[in-house]
């Protein structure tokens, strides 16, 4: 199933020319230099779709513009002086301010606005943004509670995609377990027991997916109706005291989990758009290849749209579009390039390390003498040589040419 943005046109008030970005239905990647604007490109965006499809302001400015020419007829129509006149310019200057309300500075082109809309009232899809200082402020359970996820979003229905309810995550397991529990001693409900049971299995799958590691367990401490983390070689842990990299990760996964949990979709079938500033942030290198995958293929129907200055996630995903703000160029499926070349081809960024460039000016300073010191030379060359299908152009020449010097001194000899 083909995703909503088929098209984003931006209009940056910072960027000279005007940036359309083609999606056809695919997961955005947005990437450039620090300062060139992706939390402003993004913060515009999630403006536009807050406005046109949650808020369903989509056919106003439509409305606006029409009572704007109305409101204009009648003040040339009528001298000034008249009551006439005086209605018509309080009434078109209330228009001017409504209409740059509508002006976000971002336009997207969806497949059926009306369709996205009544999906989102619906409850069969979903709109997120999250910030880059984002943090998991699940809240520990105080025990099992009466009021259900159903009790606590009954009176909010329309409200969940501006509501946040993934601090409620360890509380909804909670009542989860307890009510499994209930249905196996008191209703004898084998199948509740055990579709439940299904439920909690595949979220420890999933969990152990993102700590990289088989041995994770997700354990029911039934004395004191909460759940302890655990990982062979590590001590329990809970969900509040989660590390930097993986709280931010739990900021996105407990309210994409909770929303489908509240809507009654299974996360395959949920539909959606969902924003994510610095989707990197505090993640390991080998969480940073995996996260926006991981993300993409629970959530499959869901649009996702990431700023990043990681090459991991750059290339983490075949079939997204990566956007670069800073030079404007649009790219389809970089998972086929080496790190190498989206850190020096796309970042501009070179891929020699600092202490690999720093024994590269040494070489090169020793060579520029008159006697180069063969001694010191060798000890580069050697230690240089395990590192040498790294190097760059510039920096292979200075490699290339201390082998010849060492080469010529040796026959020399």
């Amino acid at each position: 199933m083909k995703k909503h943005i088929e098209e984003i046109n931006y209009w940056p008030k910072h960027i000279s020319g005007d940036i359309k970005i083609h999606l056809g239905g695919k997961d955005l990647i947005i990437t450039g230099g620090n300062g060139c604007g992706k939390t402003t490109f993004l913060n515009a965006i999630n403006k536009h779709i807050q406005h046109t499809y949650v808020e369903k302001k989509h056919d106003a400015k439509e409305r606006s513009l029409q009572n704007l020419a109305h409101w204009k007829n009648q003040m040339d129509n009528n001298p000034k002086g008249t009551s006439q006149y005086s209605q018509g310019e309080v009434q078109y200057n209330y228009v001017i301010r409504e209409l740059e309300e509508y002006e976000t500075g971002v336009e997207t082109i969806v497949t059926d606005t009306i369709g996205l809309c009544a999906l989102l009232d619906e409850g069969k899809a979903i709109y997120k943004y999250f910030i880059a200082e984002r943090k998991s402020d699940i809240n520990a359970s105080t025990g099992a509670s009466k009021a259900s996820l159903d009790d606590k979003i009954s009176k909010n229905k329309f409200q969940i995609n501006e509501k946040r309810l993934g601090n409620e995550f360890e509380n909804h397991l909670v009542n989860l377990k307890t009510r499994q529990s209930f249905a196996k001693t008191y209703d004898k409900n084998l199948d509740l027991f055990n579709k439940l049971q299904q439920w909690f299995n595949e979220l420890e799958r999933n969990i152990s997916v993102l700590m990289e590691d088989d041995s994770f367990k997700l354990s029911f401490d039934s004395d004191n109706f909460n759940f302890l983390l655990l990982q062979d070689g590590k001590e329990p842990y809970s969900f509040q005291t989660l590390s930097s990299g993986y709280s931010s990760i739990f900021n996105v996964l407990s309210e994409l989990i909770m929303v489908s949990e509240a809507y009654k979709t299974s996360p395959q079938d949920m539909q959606g758009i969902v924003l994510i500033d610095e989707i990197d942030a505090h993640l390991h290198v080998s969480l940073q290849r995996k996260i926006l995958p991981f993300l993409s293929s629970l959530y499959p129907k869901i649009q996702f749209i990431v700023t990043t200055h990681s090459p991991f996630v750059i290339g983490s995903l075949d079939n997204a579009i990566v956007f670069d703000l800073s030079s404007q160029q649009e790219f389809t499926n970089l998972s086929n390039y080496s790190y190498e070349a989206i850190v020096e081809g796309l970042l501009g960024v070179p891929v020699v390390s600092m202490s690999l460039e720093k024994d590269i000016k040494r070489l090169s300073g020793l060579l520029a003498e008159s006697t180069p010191d063969i001694v010191a030379v060798t000890e580069l060359v050697e230690k240089l040589a395990p590192q040498s299908d790294k190097l760059n152009d510039e920096s292979a020449v200075f490699f290339i040419k201390a082998k010849l010097f060492l080469r010529d001194e040796k026959r020399g000899a």
